[in-house]
């Protein structure tokens, strides 16, 4: 059956927490899959292997400062939740209030505000995604985890070409602006450099050495 992206509407968020309705625009989230071709990079293949499901949150506003751009937030660990952080308590639309540093401690269930000066969608579509997979809600099948960059960067290669490319192509044409923290400093320079040289052959040397 194949899907699109009103499948992947988040709706009546509101209803949970009231900050959500100051949000102008439109959210997306759920599971796509990583789908993974027998020969790396052959975009036409057809008897591609789902290695994992990947969980993603999007923040499209109705208008953006820079148009025709995406930034993708990736949070470090490696394996830290992007909604946990970035979404939760950074840069979102809907945060945790603000509080002094040194703050503790941050209920366990509170009510969300508002991030009216310094959310990053005023400027950009926003792409959180869980990853590496094991990460928050993303999840290998029959057993698959990936153990170094090589495996992050094909990964994710493979989940924006083949799942949420397929679901949004009109984000193919955008300008990709890729965010993190952490050591985010390493998995994106790692993940979006591979993804550069994919489809062709990556020289693994690429990620492991700076």
């Amino acid at each position: 059956m194949t899907r699109t992206p009103a499948d992947f509407l988040v709706t009546g968020l509101d209803s949970v927490q009231a900050a959500y309705a100051n949000f102008t625009g439109n959210m997306y989230a759920g599971m796509l899959p990583v789908l993974e071709p027998k020969i790396h990079g052959d975009d036409t293949a057809t008897d591609k292997t789902t290695v994992g499901q990947m969980m993603f949150w999007m923040f499209e506003p109705e208008t953006q400062a820079v148009e025709n751009t995406l930034a993708i937030w990736l949070n470090g660990g490696p394996g830290c939740s992007s909604f946990n952080c970035g979404v939760m308590m950074e840069n979102s639309p809907v945060t945790q209030p603000l509080h002094p540093a040194g703050y503790c401690c941050l209920e366990p269930t509170p009510e969300l505000s508002y991030n009216e000066h310094y959310s990053w969608t005023h400027a950009t579509t926003m792409l959180y995604v869980e990853q590496p997979l094991g990460t928050g809600f993303s999840y290998g099948l029959n057993g698959y985890e990936p153990i170094d960059e090589i495996d992050v960067s094909r990964d994710l290669y493979h989940w924006l070409q083949y799942s949420f490319y397929d679901l949004f192509p009109k984000f193919r044409d955008y300008n990709i602006f890729v965010m993190g923290e952490s050591y985010a400093g390493t998995c994106v320079y790692c993940c979006f450099t591979g993804i550069f040289f994919w489809p062709t052959v990556l020289d693994r040397q690429v990620c492991l050495s700076r």
